[in-house]
């Protein structure tokens, strides 16, 4: 613990070097009974104070004694326990005879320090947190606890303070600040675009059903293709912003990495241009992982793009493979991580490097460095979004002027086992006009939909939720060929409806919508195997022929 000029700090001291006569401060004090905070100081036999050297000494805080002087040139230390020498690298020897001082540094708060001082003075003890520095001037922060003790005639005579190294612990707590602030992001953002999704489908569905009316209207077919390019780059980013909040409809299968970032490599150097060098350092024995290609594109290319920018001059891009095992310790050290088998996938760039605060918010949505120039965007996010619904960690490294490297941890695929799925309806339909359940809360969307399988003949029944949908099952005479269903629902959500309905109506099949995949049949956003499932938004086409293809299958 580091102080001042006038601000006394005790540092381990052996018992034996106390002064034999005490050492009175010019502070005077009122006799107080003996407390923790203020022990008063009486003779004991030897073999207590052996036991109160081996006490201290065996302390895994580090422990100072200092004498009562407040004045400048401040307390001197009569004695440090192990656990200091340790924690800051001077010896007993060296620390002996000097003051606090000695561990002070840029970042020592004076205003604590002024604190520290005004404390001691009136109150006799001290709480609070400082950063100091050790002898080779690594920074370190500190946790402390100073007490006065007091002779018997209640004048203070020495200091104790007891320090803990808290930089580790600060470090995790900042990690786990971190990591519910970008759940809190994520949740904020997959909200907002799965309102955004059914929005975007009302627009792109009637724009299209609306052109296809105003065919022979050149005015009006120019007017709907921009609508139409409109919503298309909306449907873009709300893809993006369901990435970041892990609520994609991912397709997964079982790859070999070093085989997809070889297929990736001619996307990736053309993406990068003719000023950047780019490596691929295959893994050898890379274990097999299980995800969505194409996703896990979109993520690489996002960080290709990153490091672009960061080398606007030409530069070295590395990318490299290897199997890693991260251990308990590792996990222990990173918020969010589980102890096993991964293959990592190291990015490696040359460009400007980031500084602490920029890497802390790099992973934001629309965070960017770029100030006059170009739109902040969701790249970073969504590659990060894309790891962590794969099962997966990104970190990044990075300083000023010495380049950029994220890290991708993916799990082997024994650690993400397929979640098998038995498909539901056996029976075969003519593919002519059938009758259709349409389940969906959201007014708007749930009339498009019926106005799109009517005008492909289809007999469309509609319901608000799955408690409206089952009433309607039961009071409907006859067949109901097809479940169209949205997964997220109140009262009753789509899942539940469906096996509702298997009891109920078992030769229905089932259709699944949604703009993510947070319940039932996609589970931890993994889409089953077998499962009919149509993600918004949509086209009235693409409605017409998931339809079609459900039916048929």
């Amino acid at each position: 613990m580091g102080t001042g000029i006038g601000h006394p700090v005790l540092i381990l001291a052996r018992p034996s070097q106390f002064p034999r006569e005490p050492v009175r401060t010019t502070l005077k004090r009122k006799p107080l009974s003996a407390s923790p905070s203020r022990p008063a100081v009486t003779k004991g036999s030897g073999e207590q104070l052996g036991l109160l050297r081996a006490a201290f000494q065996a302390a895994r805080d580090a422990i100072i004694i200092t004498d009562g002087q407040l004045e400048a040139p401040g307390p001197r230390i009569l004695f440090v326990n192990d656990a200091f020498c340790v924690m800051t690298g001077y010896s007993r020897e060296e620390a002996t005879g000097k003051t606090p001082r000695i561990l002070q540094g840029p970042k020592t708060d004076r205003a604590l320090l002024d604190r520290l001082k005004k404390n001691l003075m009136e109150q006799g003890h001290f709480f609070g947190e400082t950063t100091n520095y050790g002898k080779d001037g690594s920074e370190f922060l500190l946790e402390w606890r100073i007490s006065s003790v007091l002779n018997a005639d209640g004048n203070v005579t020495h200091y104790v303070a007891i320090q803990r190294d808290i930089t580790e612990r600060r470090k995790l707590e900042q990690r786990v600040s971190a990591l519910q602030r970008f759940e809190g992001l994520a949740g904020l953002a997959s909200g907002i675009a799965h309102d955004f999704n059914n929005l975007l489908t009302v627009i792109t569905g009637y724009n299209r059903l609306l052109a296809r009316r105003t065919a022979q209207d050149f005015q009006s077919q120019e007017y709907a293709a921009e609508i139409g390019k409109a919503a298309d780059r909306a449907t873009a980013l709300t893809k993006s912003l369901l990435a970041y909040g892990r609520k994609q409809v991912l397709r997964p299968q079982l790859a070999d990495p070093n085989d997809l970032l070889r297929a990736f490599l001619p996307a990736i150097k053309k993406l990068a241009g003719p000023g950047i060098k780019v490596s691929l350092i295959p893994g050898t024995g890379i274990g097999l992982i299980h995800l969505d290609t194409a996703q896990l594109s979109k993520a690489i290319l996002d960080l290709v793009k990153n490091a672009r920018e960061a080398m606007p001059g030409g530069g070295k891009l590395t990318i490299e493979l290897t199997n890693i095992e991260l251990s308990d310790e590792y996990a222990a050290r990173h918020v969010g991580v589980t102890p096993g088998s991964y293959v990592r996938i190291a990015v490696t760039d040359t460009g400007t490097g980031m500084d602490k605060e920029t890497r802390e918010r790099a992973f934001d949505p629309f965070f960017t460095t770029r100030k006059a120039t170009g739109s902040a965007g969701l790249g970073l996010s969504t590659a990060y979004g894309i790891v962590k619904q794969s099962g997966g960690n990104i970190w990044i490294y990075s300083e000023p002027a010495k380049g950029t490297t994220f890290k991708i941890y993916l799990p082997h695929s024994q650690a993400l086992p397929l979640r098998a799925r038995t498909g539901r309806g056996n029976a075969t339909f003519t593919l002519g006009p059938s009758t259709i359940l349409v389940v969906e809360d959201e007014a708007p969307l749930r009339r498009m939909l019926v106005q799109i399988l009517t005008e492909r003949g289809h007999h469309a029944l509609e319901a608000e939720d799955g408690v409206a949908a089952l009433e309607c099952a039961k009071s409907f005479g006859g067949p109901i060929h097809l479940l169209l269903t949205d997964v997220a629902m109140p009262r009753m959500d789509g899942p539940t409806l469906a096996r509702e309905m298997s009891s109920l109506r078992p030769e229905t099949k089932v259709l699944y919508i949604s703009g993510f995949a947070d319940q039932g049949i996609v589970h931890s956003g993994i889409l089953a195997p077998g499962t009919a499932f149509l993600e918004k938004p949509f086209t009235p086409e693409a409605v017409e022929r998931k339809v079609m293809e459900t039916l048929s299958a």
